[in-house]
């Protein structure tokens, strides 16, 4: 097996032997050329914790460790992972490396340094991770390996509040004639679960469902209502603390009222 940084061409010969040790005096030979081997030999850039939606500057430095130039294009892309591992992760970052020819020569380096940001609708512990030649432009035959390096964990605070959804009862606007009218919601939310989801609502145009008290209750019946014009809001609240900004309203109005019916006899001339 040739060494990893394979510098100038070489030759290999293969012999055949059979059960009894006898060696074949035809050997073969090949003849091994240089490869280029792109390795990302630093990187930094992971600040502990970062809220969502917050940039980071990831550093990172790559290294031609073979014996051939390195002739671009080739592209280096940052990843958020949960697992550690590339693959099914999420790219915050990707970026075009076009060494003018004949290209990264061996043992050159170049250095990058990018702002990134962190996408708002992730939260918890996540590896941050660069790859060069992320889609394998460069030939490294059997240097492929050493391609993605690991700079370190971020845990992401959770920035992104809850939304939500009435599921039924008046639209907004809407003119009923009963006397007793049902609201149901529902939520969702980046990282709180449905079940973990809490609520608060009031009655009134100037109410405020913000201030509480939440709950998990997810229906409000007003019984015997009498003619007149109510407001409803609804807002969620997830596990960090995350109050949905823009609470649902509905606006209905209740005409129980029955019409009037006026009879009028005709008059003669």
């Amino acid at each position: 097996r040739p060494p990893r940084s394979t510098l100038f061409p070489y030759t290999t010969l293969f012999r055949s032997e059979d059960s009894m040790g006898r060696d074949d005096d035809d050997a073969i030979a090949i003849n091994i050329l240089p490869r280029s081997d792109l390795e990302l030999t630093a990187c930094s850039g992971t600040p502990g914790t970062v809220d969502a939606g917050q940039s980071i500057d990831v550093s990172w430095t790559v290294t031609n460790l073979g014996g051939l130039a390195a002739a671009g294009p080739w592209v280096d892309k940052v990843y958020l992972s949960d697992d550690a591992t590339v693959g099914s992760d999420i790219e915050i970052g990707s970026f075009v490396q076009s060494p003018t020819a004949p290209g990264l020569e061996e043992n050159a380096s170049y250095n990058q340094t990018e702002s990134l940001t962190i996408p708002s609708a992730l939260a918890g512990d996540y590896w941050l991770i660069v790859v060069t030649d992320a889609d394998n432009a460069v030939a490294e035959p059997g240097a492929e390996d050493n391609n993605a390096t690991v700079c370190g964990t971020l845990t992401i605070n959770d920035t992104q509040a809850p939304e939500t959804t009435m599921t039924s009862g008046p639209a907004h606007g809407a003119l009923v004639n009963v006397a007793d009218v049902t609201f149901t919601w529902t939520g969702s939310d980046n990282s709180t679960s449905l079940a973990e989801l809490v609520y608060a609502s009031c009655s009134g145009a100037s109410c405020d469902p913000s201030a509480g008290p939440f709950d998990s209750s997810t229906s409000y019946t007003f019984s015997d209502l009498g003619d007149g014009t109510l407001t409803f809001k609804v807002t969620s609240r997830d596990l960090v603390g995350n109050v949905d900004p823009t609470p649902v309203v509905r606006t209905f109005t209740v005409d129980r009222t029955q019409p009037t019916i006026l009879t009028q006899s005709p008059t003669g001339d």
